[in-house]
């Protein structure tokens, strides 16, 4: 048998140790403190003695979090994390600055374009800019194009009527509009007034160029002429029945 008080090895016949302990008397269980001779793990304590819960709601020190080693090594972690945390925040807001003006100034080839060309159809800026998108909706399949042709006396009162709708700023003389065409998206933003303007967006952003020669652009012109009365012929016989 071993002490359990010297961790002295004797005989199972010795009553009592000779550092003193009585190794031979039977040992009482209890889950009480008894004064501090019962039981002192407060895991196996009954819930009914108060010193069960003794010293649970004390006040610890938090000084070692202020001043020391310790409190050092916290605030150069605190610094750290705002550092790290202004740098990606301003990143975020470059990021953020250059996709606004990207798609604010370039075309999106991620979704859906769409533009409306009107103008005077018997122009030859209105037969240029109206290949260009042609050859456009060749080139991208989600590129959409509407075409609002005008004959030469109806152009004036149909571009006034294009600016005051959407605010379009153009120029004019005696407050009359002087541009043969008018190209804007469908959000409603201003593209351009004149065919040189839309040869150099559509180049540097499609890589498409105009494949057509000067005798070519006035048989153009004629053809959309000659389209366009025979689609006012239809439309007015349509009206008549």
């Amino acid at each position: 048998m071993i002490c359990g008080l010297c961790s002295k090895e004797q005989s199972s016949s010795n009553k009592v140790c000779s550092c003193g302990n009585d190794v031979g008397s039977k040992k009482s269980i209890t889950r009480f403190w008894e004064g501090g001779n019962g039981c002192r793990n407060p895991s196996q304590m009954s819930r009914l003695d108060k010193q069960k819960y003794r010293g649970m709601n004390k006040t610890e020190s938090t000084k070692f979090k202020r001043v020391g080693e310790e409190a050092k090594r916290r605030r150069d972690h605190a610094e750290a994390d705002v550092h790290w945390g202004n740098q990606i925040l301003q990143h975020q807001k470059r990021s953020m600055r250059y996709y606004k003006c990207r798609n604010q100034l370039l075309p999106s080839f991620d979704k859906m374009v769409r533009y409306i060309l009107a103008g005077r159809v018997d122009s030859e800026e209105y037969a240029i800019c109206d290949r260009l998108l042609d050859m456009l909706t060749v080139t991208l399949p989600d590129c959409q194009v509407t075409k609002l042709p005008s004959k030469a006396d109806h152009w004036t009162n149909d571009a006034t009527e294009l600016v005051r709708l959407y605010g379009f700023r153009m120029h004019t003389t005696s407050k009359v509009i002087v541009s043969d065409v008018i190209i804007w998206t469908d959000t409603g933003r201003l593209l351009c007034s004149d065919a040189d303007t839309f040869r150099t967006f559509v180049k540097q952003n499609y890589g498409i160029q105009l494949d057509l020669s000067e005798a070519e652009v006035l048989e153009y012109i004629k053809v959309n002429v000659e389209e366009h009365e025979a689609e006012s012929k239809s439309t007015l016989r349509q009206l008549q029945l």
